[in-house]
This record gives C-alpha cells, structure tokens and sequence, in this order.
C-alpha cells in the first residue's frame, strides 16, 4: 500500500478512535531509584528475568529485577536512545550517528553496526526501535518534528514511513507485545496501544510521572515505566484492557 495513502487512512482511523475513546489516568503503585544516568529505555527479558537499559550518556546496563547493575558495556561518543533483544543479540540505536548497534547477549561485544540514513536534526533522529516478530519487521520511530514510523526488513532495508504525528507531540519508546504495538510519548505523558497492522489507536493511559523515556512488562505482565530526570523505575498493576 502507498505510504501516503496507509498515512491518510491511519489519520481517519485515529480521530474515529480519539472522538469515542477517552485516555485511563494510572496511578503507580511504588518507584525505586536507580544508578542508571539517564535512562533512556528498557527492554525486559522474560527466560533471564532481567532488564537491558540504555542511558543518554552512552551505556548499555543489564539490572535485576529492582534496577540493580549487574553488568555494563560502554559506548563511546554516543547518544543511545532505544534498545530491545532478540534472540542472543541486543539491539541498540545511536540517535545523534543513525545506528543500530548490534551486541552478543553473552558477552556484549559489538557484533556490527547498520548505519539507517535519516535527515531531520541530530537530536530529532529514531528515538524507538522494536522489532515486530509476526510481521518479520523492525520498527523505527523518530522523536518528533516529524513522528515518523519506518517499516525496515529483517536487512535493515528500508520498506516503508508513515507519518505518525497526529498521534502524539513526540514519541520515546515502542514495543510489540502480545500481538500489539505499544508507544509511549515522553511529553504528553501518554501510553498508547496500537493494531500493529495498519496503526490505529485501541487504547490510551496517561501517565502521572516525569519525563517517561521507557517501558516495558515484567514476567507478571505489570507495567514498568523509566524516567530519565528522576533516574526512576515506576511500578503499575497489569493494565485494565477493555
């Protein structure tokens, strides 16, 4: 499908959605504070029970399940901004330089790194990176000024972009989980569930915390929440999904 015309069509879909659907206000249940600098993002990994962060500064960390450091791998010059794992790989993505960093799991030694070409602001770049397991597609979000999604094969070729602004003033994080698609913006302190089929918006939360730069779900399907200024990890209960 023309991109222009998936855009136009998840436009309608979503002001149909917003007009009749009203965003759940959440409230956290506890928060612990973490010696990640920073954070950016967080992936959970359910068959090791622990979390992978990146951080502004430049880092990859794995915690346990309270944000405790268990190990770390620097990376220089770099502004990391999204991660998730996939298989024995961690993915990571460098705002400011347009790449994706690929690390072993074991051993978080840089296996490559893909350069994915985009020409907005060095601070505006992909700020999301998921990678959608049915579909066989990875997901690129830029921040803002655009939002902008990029669909890219399983070689990081690039296989379509939809403009997501109507969405939201910005987007922080994605996820795809349980067979949805899940974003969060950092500004309007909103997380929003999406069909991962063609982007429209099924359900919304806003959140009550501090510049939210990452999410995730634990082995309980509880929600978690990180907040970069706080240097926080937010504790909710499973959401309520209707």
């Amino acid at each position: 499908m023309n991109s222009k015309i998936q855009s136009a069509i998840y436009f309608l879909l979503s002001a149909m959605v917003g007009a009749s659907a009203q965003s759940m206000k959440l409230k956290s249940k506890q928060s612990v504070q973490v010696d990640i600098p920073e954070p950016s993002d967080i992936y959970f990994a359910p068959d090791s029970r622990t979390f992978f962060w990146v951080s502004d500064q430049g880092t990859l960390f794995e915690t346990d399940s309270q944000g405790k450091i268990i190990r770390q791998k620097a990376v220089p010059n770099s502004d990391l901004e999204a991660l998730f794992v996939r298989d024995s790989s961690v993915f990571v993505m460098d705002e400011t330089h347009r790449l994706i960093h690929e690390f072993g799991r074991n051993h978080l030694d840089l296996i490559r790194s893909v350069n994915v070409p985009y020409a907005g602001g060095r601070n505006k770049g992909f700020e999301a990176m998921c990678y959608n397991s049915d579909l066989k597609k990875y997901l690129l979000i830029t921040e803002r000024d655009p939002v902008v999604l990029f669909e890219l094969d399983e070689q990081f070729h690039i296989l379509n972009q939809i403009n997501l602004s109507r969405l939201a003033r910005d987007i922080s994080s994605v996820l795809y989980h349980n067979g949805f698609l899940w974003l969060l913006s950092d500004e309007d302190r909103t997380l929003f569930k999406l069909d991962p089929k063609d982007y429209r918006i099924l359900q919304s939360w806003i959140l009550p915390i501090v510049n939210p730069e990452g999410f995730c779900f634990d082995e309980n399907q509880q929600l978690r929440v990180i907040s970069d200024d706080m240097q926080r990890m937010y504790y909710f209960n499973q959401l309520d999904q209707k």
